[in-house]
């Protein structure tokens, strides 16, 4: 078999992998019954007494699954969309937008270094570009096999790829934590204007 058949099998099954791993991670396929009993229960004793500031603090962070996040940001959320997906989108993008405003007039915003769609953009370039020189100097060691004979590929390979892929790995995820704050406040301007 041909050292670039190899590559392109070796490249396309990590490009999977990429593209998997924050969802494996997330644990998203694993408890569904249990979360949404949870999420029901939780909101039945929401309504019906008053529940401790702790155990409503607890109760969103397990909605959320994170315990870095407030009620407050969980309950924007949720008022914006009654959406799983916009609560994993909200903690994946955490980093990049905070709540603001008091009262009835709370919104989400981007933080000020991520305000401008230019920065978060070169942002979101940097990231690429530094995915793709992670994942081809994990990988280079096979594709310089073939044009030098006596260098030992595995061996290189084994060496720096999981460092190079995990380098890789973060790219991704960073960009993708970029892409999921656009969509929490892409999401919140829907719901202001319609």
């Amino acid at each position: 078999m041909p050292i670039e058949a190899i590559v392109v099998a070796i490249g396309a099954a990590v490009w999977k992998l990429f593209k998997e791993l924050p969802e494996i991670f997330s644990g998203k396929n694993k408890g569904l019954r249990e979360e949404a009993e949870f999420a029901d229960k939780f909101f039945v004793r929401l309504k019906q007494e008053d529940l401790s500031p702790f155990a409503e603090e607890k109760g969103f962070q397990a909605l959320a699954k994170n315990r870095l996040v407030s009620a407050n940001e969980i309950k924007k959320i949720l008022a914006i969309k009654q959406s799983p997906q916009l609560v994993r989108d909200f903690v994946a993008g955490r980093a990049y937008i905070e709540l603001v405003g008091v009262g009835e007039e709370l919104k989400f915003c981007f933080k000020r270094k991520y305000n401008s769609k230019l920065s978060r953009s070169i942002r979101k370039i940097f990231y690429f570009i530094f995915y793709m020189i992670s994942f081809f100097a994990a990988i280079s060691p096979l594709i310089w096999a073939s044009v030098l004979h006596d260098l030992k590929p595995i061996n290189y390979f084994l060496f720096f790829g999981p460092f190079c892929l995990l380098l890789a790995y973060v790219s991704v995820a960073e960009g993708h934590n970029i892409k999921c704050a656009e969509d929490v406040i892409d999401e919140q301007m829907q719901h202001i204007n319609s």
